[in-house]
């Protein structure tokens, strides 16, 4: 149905000139609905006006009790609906009547055909005969009842809802209008309808629907319906899309208010030459670009309803538009300009502020307002969609107050106060306003307070396998390039690259981390990022622990790897300090309390366990790094960040399913001991994973786990033999007289000689067997020797970290401390009583340091109980400590 084949129809004909008369296509659409639904079956249209809905919860259908309420927090909505009714009333007393009565006498005199010359017949024109005969048999009653004003709400809802407009022309489609809407998978960018007309086109004789997607055979069609806000969509459909990428805030601007002054004549007519209205209508998009978060008509809204009066006396610019407006005459742009104190295309600070002052009220109000309709669910008979409006609408509000915040922070008043130190909880809600206002594109993430993990990201709405559900901007990553473009770091990085000009992109982030966090502090742009970071005393990382945590790592390789990495960290700032910050050249560079030992080991640790890499770089990225860790459906799936084809966004999809409020996970593909050493926890077994109150190192299982192995490489007494070993280990990492870590997979009773640490670890030992052996072993033999080494190593090392507790043991000890004092006690033997009691008589820190290193030496004991099986080897229990060392001693001679 359109206006072209209305006006040709044979049951229009008695009012084809009042039908093309009339501009409006709607006005058009609307009669000819009521006619065709008047005619009943003798309709050509019968089987699509069957399908038709009898109701359609748009405003145009909302009661006056609904729309008052409406009115409180969305004036212009419901203004606008009621001017709709009014209009629907209008054209029902005016020619709607009269059209409809036309039609009807023409067809019941036959007259559908009488047109000059007469058309050649479609299939769409019906049965004249019946035509008539159903029109003979319409009383007065029924004519005036498809004329009434109920009725012609109907109909023009329904154009409202299922019309479709190309070109300004509006068609009326069977089936092209039954396709409900489902948000296009590919995001793109608002387009005023370029991507509905790509898909709907007109020809001379027919309306083409292109699919926007692939759909399979039996499957419901769903179409994308445009770029709409929801404001259009409840009021012309009646209905709400979530997580619509194109709607916007609602916002209710106060009006000027009537002064009985001059002023605010003025002030109205400055309004008309700019053709804005008092308030204009406000729909904002929170995550808009911050020179574009405001439409040009509210900034010059908001700067002229702050104007002072002085503003307005003889002689000022703003006079000078008043009186240009009264000898209507166009006022210059610049004079315009002037007196709205400057361009309202890109908003001030002040702008965004006086847009905060009255979002306040604004949030209030569609607080209020989802409250009403909760407690007048029974009575309104739209409540459902007007919750799920408000709701919406609360949601984007929060989010623009929020930004604006951040954007264009309300000026201090008064002396500062000092205040108790936030709250994590208020850090957390700091943090995802903060987060939400750089505009993350996709976000379906937020931070939530964890007890086993003190902070994770949850999502905020379903996520699908390899769906991007977070794209992290650029603008508020720190990374090596955000290091250098720091206004924070500009002079340091130029005072020490003058000196060191090949630079040190690790410290030039380190240093970047260290000012931003412990210098400029709240000043800081990434603030509410770095106060959630953890501090020392908030961390299980190892490198913080002192001699008595230690303690339950002994009999561990991990032990010397711990002590040797704070070594190496120390050693690091003992070399940066000497070498940069006690040099006279740099005297004053950073202050003492924001670079010591204590601060320059915490952004260590930071940047060691929270590092995002891609295109061979580190980076801080918010929001991602509070991703915790755990294995997938797909354990071979492993975390990848990668930047879009814009590089502006680092976009991470999920490797499983979630649904709204899980906790998002991601699998690192580390084994434990990296996990322990740089992150304080541990992934262990499904068998052996036990929840401890307060703990985040007890974790589900890992399937890139290894067996660690120490293992002290021999020194060759031959010279030749020694340049050899050193140059052929060189390449594995590994030297002569050092002690060098191997790692050694194993699952299901199989060594797995696939992985990488698995396959570095053999060729380690062959390596040591075939420059030692004489005569020289083949490649096979050599390798074989190379297990048999491995065998004697694990049993080596599993007596010496069962001599203390064994495995059974601290599953024992994990389980206990786990059940608490008011669980069933758990059986114990008196060494397991005492390590229980020891434990839970230190303070939390300390107490959770302890529970981290048992989980870790637990997963490594049962790893190698697994891993001396595989090897053949005889797990003796009868072993002592004394024939462990002979074993050693034996594969040292092998």
């Amino acid at each position: 149905m359109s206006r072209d084949t209305i006006v040709r129809h044979p049951s229009a004909s008695g009012a084809r000139k009042a039908i093309a008369a009339e501009q409006d296509d709607e006005s058009v659409i609307v009669v000819f609905l009521l006619l065709q639904r008047m005619l009943g079956e003798a309709s050509p249209w019968a089987p699509y006006m069957a399908v038709l809905p009898e109701h359609v919860p748009s405003t145009l259908s909302w009661s006056d009790a609904e729309l008052n309420a409406t009115a409180a927090a969305f004036p212009s909505l419901a203004e606008q609906a009621r001017d709709r009714q009014e209009a629907a009333r209008e054209l029902a007393s005016s020619w709607v009547r009269d059209a409809l009565a036309s039609c009807v006498e023409a067809l019941r005199e036959g007259r559908g055909q009488q047109q000059q010359p007469p058309p050649p017949p479609g299939p769409m024109d019906g049965d004249a005969a019946a035509m008539a005969a159903a029109a003979r048999e319409l009383t007065g009653l029924q004519l005036e009842a498809a004329a009434s004003g109920p009725s012609v709400m109907w109909a023009q809802s329904i154009v409202e809802s299922r019309a479709l407009t190309i070109r300004g022309r509006k068609f009326l489609v069977p089936f092209a209008d039954m396709a409900n809407h489902e948000q296009h998978p590919e995001p793109r960018a608002q387009s005023d309808g370029d991507h509905f007309a790509k898909h709907h086109v007109v020809t001379a004789d027919a309306f083409v629907v292109k699919a926007d997607r692939p759909a399979a055979p039996g499957a419901a069609v769903s179409e994308d319906y445009g770029d709409s806000g929801n404001g259009l969509y409840v009021a012309h459909h009646g209905m709400v899309i979530a997580d619509n990428p194109f709607d916007c805030a609602v916002i209710s601007l106060p009006a000027l208010a009537q002064e009985n002054d001059a002023a605010f004549e003025a002030r109205q007519a400055v309004l008309s030459a700019l053709r804005v209205r008092n308030p204009p209508e406000a729909c904002i998009k929170p995550m808009a670009p911050r020179n574009a978060i405001l439409p040009p008509e509210v900034t010059a809204f908001l700067r002229l309803r702050n104007r002072k009066r002085s503003s307005f006396l003889k002689g000022s610019a703003c006079m000078r538009v008043v009186e240009a407006v009264a000898s209507k005459r166009r006022p210059d742009r610049q004079l315009i300009s002037e007196c709205l104190g400057g361009s309202v295309l890109t908003p001030a600070q002040g702008d965004l502020r006086r847009l905060g002052d009255v979002l306040g009220t604004h949030v209030s109000a569609v607080r209020g307002l989802g409250r009403l309709v909760q407690l007048k669910r029974a009575e309104f008979e739209h409540a459902a969609v007007m919750s799920s409006f408000a709701s919406t609408q609360l949601a984007l509000a929060e989010a623009l107050k929020s930004r604006l915040a951040v954007l264009a922070p309300a000026r201090e008043r008064g002396a500062a106060r000092r205040e108790s130190p936030p709250s994590l909880r208020s850090k957390v809600r700091r943090f995802n306003d903060w987060f939400r206002a750089q505009g993350p594109a996709p976000f379906a993430v937020q931070a939530k307070i964890d007890k086993d993990f003190r902070v994770g990201a949850v999502a905020s709405r379903a996520v699908a396998p390899e769906e991007a559900y977070l794209g992290v901007p650029n603008a508020a990553i720190l990374s090596h390039d955000s290091a250098i473009n720091s206004e924070g770091m500009k002079d340091i990085l130029a005072r020490i690259r003058a000196k060191f000009p090949r630079g040190d992109a690790f410290h030039e982030l380190l240093f970047h981390l260290i000012v931003e966090t412990k210098v400029l502090r709240e000043k800081s742009f990434w603030w509410p990022y770095l106060d959630l970071l953890p501090s020392a005393n908030e961390t299980q990382f190892p490198i913080f622990w002192n001699e008595s945590d230690l303690v339950v790592l002994n009999g561990t390789p991990i032990d010397a790897v711990v002590r040797q990495h704070r070594a190496e960290i120390a050693g690091k700032f003992r070399a940066i300090d000497r070498a940069i910050f006690q040099h006279k050249d740099f005297a004053g560079l950073l202050p003492a309390e924001a670079f010591n030992e204590d601060t320059y080991t915490w952004a260590h640790a930071i940047l060691d366990s929270r590092s995002i890499w891609w295109n061979g770089e580190r980076h801080l990225v918010p929001m991602l790094d509070l991703v915790n860790c755990a294995e997938g459906p797909d354990p071979s799936r492993v975390h990848a960040t990668n930047l879009d084809d814009s590089l502006q966004f680092a976009i991470t999809k999920a490797d499983r399913t979630y649904r709204a409020g899980d906790q998002i996970f991601e699998n690192y593909g580390q084994p434990n001991h990296i996990y322990f050493t740089y992150h304080g926890f541990s992934l262990t077994g499904e068998n052996h994973a036990m929840r401890v109150k307060g703990a985040s190192h007890v974790l589900p299982a890992n399937s890139h786990d290894c067996a660690q192995l120490a293992y002290r490489v021999p020194v060759p007494s031959d010279p030749k033999q020694r340049r050899s070993m050193q140059a052929a280990l060189g390449r594995l990492d590994a030297r002569p007289g050092e002690v060098t870590e191997l790692c050694i997979s194993v699952l299901e009773g199989k060594i797995q000689r696939a992985t990488y640490d698995t396959r570095k670890a053999l060729a380690v030992l062959a390596t040591v067997n075939r420059t030692l052996s004489q005569p020289t072993p083949t490649t096979a033999e050599a390798e074989s020797r190379a297990i048999e080494m491995v065998a004697h190593l694990a049993l080596v090392q599993l007596r010496k970290m069962s001599q203390t507790f064994s495995a059974s043991q601290d599953e024992l000890i994990l389980g206990s401390l786990q059940a608490g004092h008011s669980a069933p006690p758990v059986e114990l033997d008196a060494d397991c009583e005492a390590e229980v009691r020891r434990i839970r008589a230190l303070d939390s820190v300390a107490r959770a340091r302890q529970l981290a290193g048992i989980a870790f030496r637990h997963s490594q004991k049962v790893l190698l109980r697994s891993l001396v099986p595989a090897l053949n080897v005889k797990d003796s229990p009868e072993l002592s400590l004394e024939d462990a060392a002979e074993e050693q001693a034996r594969m040292e001679e092998l």
